[in-house]
């Protein structure tokens, strides 16, 4: 079987300097493909909240996010963002970022329940340059 992952997800934002909203969720036991759902997913939101205009005015929205991997059901750390801080957003940019988030986390949800149905599956991570190898010395002629 392949490696089991804990991934907890922390989300945290802020008006100003006062607390807004926070979301803190782990999911647990989970193989390769919820890990890379989660891994695209915060990729995908990073480049998605640099397309947004920058609020500087004190009041802005700050938001704050952290996602830890670890072997599941251990203290081992496997990977960890730290703590990420995105710049000053406006209302209508905080706003699409919560939608686009609940969004994700249902993507994530579907995910972990497509595993649990089918189980695990048996992987590893991949070594890129071992892949390309095998690939360029393993073509075949075609006739």
């Amino acid at each position: 079987m392949g490696n089991l992952y804990d991934i907890r997800v922390l989300t945290l934002i802020s008006k100003g300097i006062e607390p807004h909203a926070k979301d803190d969720i782990t999911f647990y036991g989970v193989g390769e493909s919820v890990r890379d759902v989660v891994a695209g997913s915060c990729k995908t939101t990073l480049f998605k909240l640099m397309k947004l205009p920058e609020d500087k005015s004190p009041e802005a929205y700050n938001l704050k996010y952290r996602t830890v991997v670890r072997q599941a059901g251990t203290d081992l750390v496997v990977s960890d963002t730290r703590l990420i801080t995105f710049p000053g957003m406006d209302d209508q940019g905080i706003g699409e970022f919560k939608r686009w988030a609940v969004q994700q986390l249902l993507e994530t949800i579907e995910a972990v329940d497509a595993e649990r149905v089918a189980g695990p599956v048996a992987t590893k991570r991949r070594n890129r340059l071992l892949t390309l190898l095998k690939m360029l010395w393993g073509r075949q002629k075609l006739p």
